[in-house]
């Protein structure tokens, strides 16, 4: 008989509860997972459920954009992507062709918005396709003029935007003073100030203010600290899957050799090889990096 009774209807003492107080108990219970259903009912109508949530912010990040086109020169206010090729891409579950600049969600927050924020963090990606995560626009250091369409040099004082689904602009920021507390991340503003201000370097000499081609090779300087825009080492695990944080360091090795950790490329859309996909209708096995546009 005891083995037909709950372990958790036996009394300290070994006394059985009364078979009312059972039925008591019985009852609560089945209308706790009563109440418990109809509360995940209302949820799934209102679309509140967490699983809901993560759902619509991860299609709402990974919307398609457009990057700029036919365009040699490097623009205002045009779509672009940064890319870092020259890191080691190698993990265990992680096979890719390049780390891109993007915005990842932070899980705390993830009840109260569907949107960016300024805790996001930003970091590298594997994922290549562009969309609004990893998508930036640069744009004025000064938001009183509008420079759009205009060419961008090197050495000019620029932000790095993105923009969220709902229009939302948010600036690479890193904040380089002592009450900060000294952290090397990056991190995002809605607005424009003093540490959201870089400068695009050349890695060859005598550039300065020049037109900067487009998939040209790179560094991202922070004007206030003089710092370089940098990948991490290690991998961290985000609803993306396995992607590296950005920080800002001083980006020379020992030896005051540069290191591949701080290049970059700003990426446009890449001009369509009719040839790649009369190949691949042939049946000949290209790498889908290069047919993913």
């Amino acid at each position: 008989m005891d083995k037909d009774i709950p372990e958790e209807f036996l009394h300290n003492t070994g006394n059985y509860y009364s078979a009312p107080c059972l039925i008591g108990h019985w009852q609560e219970r089945l209308a706790t997972v009563e109440s418990t259903g109809r509360n995940i009912k209302e949820k799934q109508k209102r679309g509140t459920l967490k699983i809901q949530k993560l759902r619509n912010l991860m299609t709402s990040l990974l919307q398609p954009e457009k990057l700029a086109m036919d365009t040699p020169l490097i623009t205002f206010g045009a779509h672009y992507q940064l890319k870092n090729t020259d890191v080691p891409l190698y993990h265990d579950s992680v096979i890719c062709h390049g780390l891109y600049a993007s915005v990842t969600v932070d899980k705390a927050r993830l009840g109260f918005s569907q949107d960016f924020w300024e805790s996001c963090t930003p970091t590298a990606a594997p994922y290549n396709r562009p969309c609004v995560r990893n998508t930036i626009t640069i744009v004025s250091s000064d938001p009183r003029y509008d420079r759009s369409g205009l060419q961008v040099v090197y050495e000019e004082c620029i932000c790095i935007q993105f923009t969220s689904h709902n229009g939302g602009k948010y600036y690479l920021h890193y904040d380089s003073s002592p009450m900060s507390g000294g952290s090397q991340s990056i991190s995002l503003k809605t607005e424009i100030g003093p540490y959201s201000i870089f400068r695009i370097r050349c890695l060859e000499k005598n550039k300065e203010k020049t037109p900067i081609p487009i998939d040209s090779k790179v560094i991202l300087v922070h004007m206030a600290s003089n710092k370089m825009i940098a990948i991490d080492k290690s991998w961290v695990d985000t609803f993306y899957g396995p992607e590296r944080f950005m920080s800002c360091r001083s980006g020379y090795d020992a030896r005051r050799k540069l290191i591949s950790d701080c290049v970059w490329t700003i990426v446009g859309h890449p001009k369509h090889d009719v040839s790649i996909i009369y190949r691949a209708c042939l049946g000949e096995n290209i790498p889908e990096e290069l047919l993913d546009y």
